[in-house]
């Protein structure tokens, strides 16, 4: 546009509205550049009159722009000598160039018209901006008695309007509704007279001329008046004044139910509008969606006589405006007039109130003026109740956006402190609207540390009771060197009781966000340091000590925890219950440290046996390889040795050789085997390989109840002459009791499998899958004497060489037939 006053804002790219004659002023929101606040600008650009009557001859077209350019100017510089919280605010006066008009005011939302309906050169999407800014009772109530105010004002400056309908109405940011449309206004101090309407009217073209629809007909039609009463003219003046006005008003509340339409639409045509005016005594207001109490007043203020409609004093006074929301809102307008008592009285009403009102209007209308007043430290404590109603039922944007900036400066207030004690109250509400970790640190954590800092009992106590919620928001730096160190000084510092066991409280809260070492080096410490032995802080005390050794190991329990625990157990304040939480926790921490050490212990006792085998390179690579990787040894000459426990002995462990190389006539005795539970086989060859001459492995009475598999001898190689005897088993295994998987056997193999019980087992109690000899196949033999099944029978062996089973028992569906393989 290249005004000179539009290059100092920032402008927004949305319109929010249109107004003034034939709604030439487009309206949009800004940002002045220099200062950084907020307004609205009205820019009329002059070549929209072009636009719209695109076939006047230049000649008249110049005319009538020069017509729209007087009248929109008369606007701005009027509203310029005009001050009144109900007319409308002009923050920067009008500049003109030879492109458009602008002037700024204060931040606007819309005009009347746009809300009624009226999109006249005004882009938006209508049905949303409709549904965002419908009117409500309360903002009707309101919005009349603001334009009475305003009203009253020009009458007592002896000013006219002139033209007084929605398109002169704005809505500021707050909702209050502002008057303006000065273009045909009049002083009555002047030698101007209301007759000017008049030549409006007949002069000007309908859309740069006052809206016929809503003046008076005595006004309209005659452009003067006949006086009914005597006195001073220019009183009689007034008196006309007024009562012009009045039924302007009344045309106007009319238009709020009907969509901007007056009772007189006639769309600016003097035949059309006394037709209308004729039938003006056959409409029934009470008709549609007008309140009775309103349809009364509409009727008495649109009487064809002057001398007989109600006086604009009078119409504020009418039961339509009796009601406490109403009389709520017309305190708060006036509310910088009133004393700190009657402020006070207020504020406490106003919480039982709020939720009357629509969210829409507590969020423009009280909202603003409880955060303006949170300057008043006297007020704040009355103002703080409200606040935080308002901040329950917005967004977190909302909140961010318009309430925080105004709370932050009450944050780090000390007083009063009833103030502080109500915020630190709502913590949760500030986690609610608050969600950025870093921005509730930044911005809401004052709070909290303001209220462990000020030295008094009842805010330090409130402070530390919303410690719990606000952990998960910090980092561990925050409450290690912050939080937790004004805890603790507020703990070791302060004598009440009810300081303390707070305390002890928030530390209770904070020990899974601790390090072992603030916890071992200062937490316990300080805990030892409690002199009292009041029964509520031991327990208490006890409290924190029970959630601490969650995250202490046995030594610190038993050398630190547990001892003082005993002491303060036999305090001779405590009562049989408070003993009884003492022993609970005492007992079951014994038990924690007893089971911690003997497994400890265990621990340590298979590390040694662990460093007293000798094929660590084996057993290294049986970590490390997969099955793949493992060097196969069988024709290999590695040197190995083999843990033998001495004959006779008894073992409580597995008996596990996997990839053990047996070689030269090494014997391996395991008697009395017993391994209860274990998770895979009690004697387990898996990979085993033995050489050359007579390898011979005993094992006697093995007992494994719950073992996957009893003996396994998966995959182990024999040669040469070894001979097996696992005599006396028995069994309960998960799987298989004898397995013997892919087992290759070379040369005179002899195995013998004696007593075997296998009650109880899952799978098949004997398994020689894909088992098979290499050579002398005819000198292999399997011996299995004394079999009793259980759930399952003996699977089919698939190998080579004689097998043989004696004293078989068990019922027959459990066992299947055995048969020599042919």
């Amino acid at each position: 546009m290249g005004n000179k006053l539009t290059k100092e804002y920032e402008i927004d790219k949305d319109q929010v509205g249109s107004g003034g004659p034939g709604n030439f002023w487009k309206i949009t929101n800004a940002i002045k550049i220099s200062t950084g606040k907020n307004c609205s600008l009205f820019i009329y650009e002059k070549n929209s009159l072009e636009m719209l009557n695109p076939l006047t001859k230049t000649a008249q077209l110049k005319k009538e722009q020069d017509r729209v350019n007087d009248i929109l100017k008369k606007e701005a510089q009027t509203l310029m000598r005009l001050r009144h919280p109900s007319l409308l605010e002009v923050t920067e006066a009008l500049s003109e160039d030879r492109f458009a008009l602008a002037f700024a005011t204060e931040p606007i939302i819309c005009n009347l018209s746009n809300v009624l309906g009226n999109f006249t050169n005004f882009s938006c999407n209508r049905e949303m901006f409709q549904e965002k800014y419908e009117l409500d009772e309360l903002e009707v109530q309101k919005g009349i008695l603001q334009l009475i105010k305003a009203l009253q004002f020009l009458h007592t400056n002896k000013i006219i309007h002139g033209n007084v309908s929605p398109q002169a109405i704005y809505i500021n940011s707050k909702g209050d509704w502002k008057l303006s449309g000065f273009n045909f206004s009049t002083n009555t101090n002047t030698t101007t007279t209301p007759q000017d309407i008049y030549h409006y009217l007949t002069s000007y073209p309908p859309y740069c001329a006052p809206y016929l629809e809503f003046l008076a007909p005595e006004y309209a039609l005659e452009g003067k008046c006949e006086l009914s009463s005597d006195g001073n003219i220019k009183e009689q003046n007034i008196d006309f004044v007024k009562k012009k006005l009045v039924w302007s008003l009344g045309c106007l509340i009319y238009s709020l139910y009907h969509k901007g339409k007056s009772p007189l639409d006639c769309n600016q045509n003097f035949h059309d509008y006394k037709e209308r005016l004729k039938m003006l005594d056959g409409i029934n207001f009470h008709a549609g969606s007008i309140p009775p109490p309103l349809a009364n007043l509409i009727k008495l203020m649109l009487t064809t006589y002057p001398s007989k409609r109600i006086s604009i004093f009078e119409i504020q006074n009418n039961s339509f405006f009796d009601n406490i929301l109403v009389s709520s809102i017309k305190f708060l307008e006036t509310f910088v007039e009133k004393t700190q008592v009657e402020k006070a009285q207020f504020l406490k009403g106003l919480v039982r109130v709020l939720p009357q009102f629509s969210e829409r209007l507590v969020q423009r209308k009280i909202l603003p003026g409880l955060l303006n007043e949170l300057k008043d430290k006297v007020l704040s404590p009355f103002i703080i109740p409200n606040l935080l109603w308002i901040c329950e039922k917005m967004n977190s944007d909302v909140f961010i956006e318009k309430v925080l900036p105004s709370l932050k400066i009450v944050f780090k207030m000390t007083d009063p402190p009833q103030t502080i004690v109500l915020l630190l109250s709502r913590m949760d509400l500030f986690l609610k609207k608050v969600p950025s970790p870093e921005l509730f640190r930044s911005d809401i954590m004052p709070l909290l540390y303001t209220g462990l800092e000020v030295p008094i009992p009842m805010v330090q106590e409130q402070a530390l009771k919303a410690v719990n919620c606000v952990l998960d928001k910090l980092e561990f730096a925050s409450i290690k060197s912050v939080l937790f160190t004004k805890i603790y000084t507020l703990y070791t510092s302060s004598q009440i009781l009810a300081i303390k066991v707070n305390s002890l409280i928030a530390m209770h809260a904070m020990c899974k966000a601790l390090d072992k070492f603030t916890l071992v080096d200062k937490l316990l410490p300080m805990l030892k340091l409690n002199r009292t032995r009041e029964p509520g802080l031991l327990i208490a005390i006890l409290a924190v000590y029970d959630e601490i050794t969650k995250y202490l190991d046995k030594d610190c329990i038993a050398q630190d925890v547990l001892p003082e625990l005993w002491k303060m157990a036999l305090e001779s304040q405590l009562n049989v219950t408070q003993f009884k939480k003492f022993m609970k926790v005492i007992n079951e921490l014994s038990k924690k440290v007893e089971e911690l050490q003997i497994k400890h212990l265990e621990t340590v006792s298979n590390i040694e046996g662990v460093s007293k085998m000798g094929d660590t390179i084996t057993d290294f690579s049986k970590l490390v390889l997969t099955k793949q990787q493992i060097p196969d040894t069988e024709n290999t000459n590695r040197s190995a040795t083999l843990f033998t426990p001495p004959s006779g002995s008894s073992n409580t462990a597995n008996n596990n050789f996997p990839q053990s190389s047996i070689l030269n006539n090494t014997n391996v005795q395991n008697s009395n085997i017993s391994s209860f539970g274990n998770i895979q086989s009690s004697a387990d060859f898996s990979n085993n390989y033995q050489h050359l001459n007579s390898g011979y492995g005993g094992s006697n009475q093995i007992n494994s109840n719950g073992n996957q598999q009893q003996l396994d001898f998966s995959n182990s190689k024999y040669a040469q002459q070894p001979v097996s005897s696992y005599p006396q088993k028995q069994h309960g295994s998960y799987h298989s009791s004898v397995g013997m998987h892919n087992q290759k056997t070379i040369n005179y193999s002899t195995q013998s499998f004696n007593n075997i019980n296998s009650s109880g087992n899952t799978t098949p109690s004997l398994f020689f899958k894909d088992a098979f000899p290499v050579s002398n196949t005819s000198q292999h033999s399997t011996f299995v004497t004394n079999f009793s099944s259980g759930n399952n029978g003996i699977l089919k062996p698939t190998m080579a060489g004689s097998t043989s089973i004696t004293n078989l028992s068990g019922s027959k569906e459990n066992i299947k037939e055995f048969d020599p393989l042919k």
